[in-house]
């Protein structure tokens, strides 16, 4: 997989939220500048009132110890922080900041499956996206 695989990601998710989460999420895709610390998500904002950081990672790729500990920070603040990550043959799994501290692909025990589901717009047309049940899971979670 490659740059435009995860950038693919990261439009899917983002369209996904706006689609289970109407008027409540405030999210956008983060640019990182030279001027900014290292690490910091790719998507980052609100959902549902908490505070979400995503690191978004295609097969082959792995999240930095610099993203694993934004992503660490966010989760022990009280938000929810993820890696979000995509293989091949559409599989995407959401990963919870405490499984991504030792990311492994032989071990997948922590890892919540988003599977596809078919939402339908304002307008009638029909869209791929991401049930995010476990993104809700999630946040509930994190308000407890």
């Amino acid at each position: 997989m490659n740059h435009h695989a995860e950038r693919d990601l990261i439009h899917l998710f983002m369209q996904s939220v706006g689609a289970s989460f109407p008027k409540r999420n405030f999210i956008w895709k983060f640019h990182a500048t030279e001027y900014d610390p290292v690490g910091i998500p790719d998507i980052v904002g609100h959902i549902d009132g908490i505070f979400v950081g995503i690191e978004a990672k295609v097969e082959g790729n792995r999240p930095s110890e610099a993203q694993k500990a934004k992503l660490r920070l966010i989760g022990e603040s009280g938000g929810v922080g993820a890696v979000l990550f995509g293989e091949k043959d559409n599989l995407v799994w959401l990963i919870p900041w405490e499984a991504a501290q030792t990311f492994s692909l032989r071990d997948r025990t922590a890892w919540l499956p988003l599977p596809f589901k078919t939402w339908t717009d304002s307008v009638g047309r029909p869209h791929q996206i991401l049930n995010l049940a476990a993104l809700k899971g999630l946040l509930h979670d994190a308000r407890s």
